[in-house]
């Protein structure tokens, strides 16, 4: 392999692990998203309550 071919690859795998990155982010926001939901709207709910 020479230099040409070894910085096309870099480049290559900088550019799945970033799409894999952000397709990990994403799915980890709407994974935890619920969840802050819910503790928002119980802490609402208790504010309601008193």
């Amino acid at each position: 392999m020479d230099r040409v071919e070894l910085s096309k690859a870099s480049l290559l795998v900088r550019a799945i692990y970033k799409k894999l990155a952000r397709i990990f982010h994403h799915f980890l926001a709407k994974l935890i998203e619920p969840f802050s939901w819910d503790v928002d709207e119980a802490q609402s709910g208790e504010l309601l309550k008193k």
